[in-house]
C-alpha cells in the first residue's frame, strides 16, 4: 500500500494506493492536532507534569519540560508512519494536475523499485539463497540483453534485405 498526500478531509483507498487527505483550517474535525485541542481544553503542551506517563509522553516533551506550540505539519512529521509507506509520499497542490501528481507517484513506485523490495522484504532469506537469486537476476539479464541485442541486429538484416 502506498499514499499519496492531498488537502482537505479524509482517507480514500484506491486499489493498492491510499490517498490520505490533510485540512490545513484549525476548525477541523479531522485534523489530530485540533482532536488532541479538544481532549486537552489547551492548544499549548503546557500541562506537561513532571512524571513519564503524561499524555504528550511520546512528544519527549516531558523529559525537557519545554513550552510548544506545534503546528499541523510538526505534528504530522512526529506521528510514526508504518513502514510500507513511509517516505514515499508525493504532495498533491490545489494548483497541480490529480492525473499528474499519480502518475509522478506511479513512476517513483517504479523507478525505486519498491513492489519488489517490499515483496522481498516480507519473508526472510537465507544468505546463500539471497546470494543464489541475485547471481540468477543478474545472469537473467544479461541474458535478455543479448537476446534483444540479436534480434536487433536479425531485425536490422532483414531490413537491409539478407
Amino acid at each position: 500500500m502506498f499514499r499519496i498526500a492531498l488537502k482537505s478531509g479524509c482517507e480514500t483507498q484506491f486499489g493498492s494506493r491510499l490517498f490520505v487527505r490533510t485540512v490545513s483550517t484549525k476548525a477541523s474535525k479531522d485534523d489530530p492536532l485540533s482532536i488532541l485541542s479538544s481532549i486537552t481544553g489547551k492548544t499549548k503542551f503546557e500541562h506537561i507534569t513532571n512524571d513519564s506517563h503524561s499524555l504528550f509522553s511520546f512528544l519527549d516533551d516531558s523529559k525537557t519540560k519545554q513550552k510548544a506550540s506545534l503546528r499541523a505539519r510538526d505534528f504530522a512529521r512526529a506521528m510514526p508512519l508504518p513502514a510500507k509507506i513511509s517516505g514515499r509520499t508525493t504532495l498533491i497542490r490545489k494548483s497541480s494536475n490529480f492525473n499528474k501528481s499519480i502518475s509522478m507517484f506511479d513512476r517513483l513506485v517504479r523507478a525505486n523499485n519498491i513492489r519488489d523490495l517490499w515483496y522481498d522484504q516480507m519473508f526472510y532469506i537465507k544468505p546463500n539463497k539471497r546470494r543464489l537469486n541475485k547471481r540468477i537476476k543478474n545472469k537473467k539479464k544479461r541474458f535478455d540483453a543479448g537476446i534483444s541485442n540479436l534480434l536487433s541486429i536479425v531485425k536490422d538484416a532483414v531490413r537491409k534485405g539478407y
